[in-house]
């Protein structure tokens, strides 16, 4: 009996932070005390983008704008991953899945923007 080999969400993403470029998948491999240099995260979702400019606090879907803060913003980039317990099992072997990805900005009062993205394509507004 043949297993499928477990495959991880890992959505590609490029960075722009001045006059460098870097490409990746999944989480940010960018050490966090330079987080702040980033101007530009781009989320590649095949025929569709999602731009986050934590700079100016905008965010784009494509090409058109669906968010403006006042003021800068900090990136929002994580997954939320789960375990799923097995009764009367061993659940200290149990693997960890990947229920969703959050993208957005956290503005200055604390709040977060933007959207759940989810492996099988959803993408959904707010990030709990």
């Amino acid at each position: 009996m043949s297993t499928t080999p477990y495959i991880p969400f890992q959505p590609a993403w490029q960075i722009k932070a001045g006059p460098l470029t870097t490409s990746g998948q999944g989480l940010l491999s960018v050490p966090l005390k330079e987080r702040f240099s980033i101007e530009s995260f781009t989320l590649l979702l095949g025929s569709h983008t999602v731009q986050v400019m934590p700079k100016r606090g905008g965010i784009w879907l494509d090409s058109q704008q669906v968010l403006q803060l006042p003021h800068a913003a900090e990136l929002i980039w994580a997954r939320t991953m789960q375990k799923e317990l097995q009764a009367g099992g061993d659940n200290n072997s149990a693997a960890f899945d990947c229920l969703f990805y959050k993208i957005g900005l956290k503005d200055s009062d604390g709040k977060s923007h933007g959207w759940r993205l989810y492996s099988d394509g959803r993408m959904l507004n707010g990030i709990p």
